[in-house]
């Protein structure tokens, strides 16, 4: 289950909140693929934080240039492989 907070997803287990990802702007999106967390938050530099989905620390930041910002993410399940999609402004 996840938990939405105005700047941070709680992954929760019977209502415990058991990790929290770093405090910054608000969520937009959030998916997971394979051993990673992708998020994506309102701010001004178009970038999605990928983060372990264990120890919840932050992996890397991939930049994507002459966007202006996010508005989703989401994982799409194909025949063969699964696509990372994000939704630009």
């Amino acid at each position: 289950m996840l938990r939405w907070t105005r700047s941070a997803c709680c992954p929760c287990t019977e209502g415990q909140v058991v990790h929290t990802l770093p405090q910054g702007e608000p969520v937009l999106g959030v998916t997971s693929l394979g051993e990673e967390i992708y998020l994506v938050r309102a701010k001004a530099v178009a970038e999605v934080e990928v983060y372990d989905v264990v120890s919840y620390r932050l992996l890397r930041s991939l930049t994507v240039p002459n966007i202006r910002g996010f508005t989703d993410i989401n994982v799409k399940k194909l025949q063969f492989n699964q696509v990372l999609t994000a939704t630009c402004i």
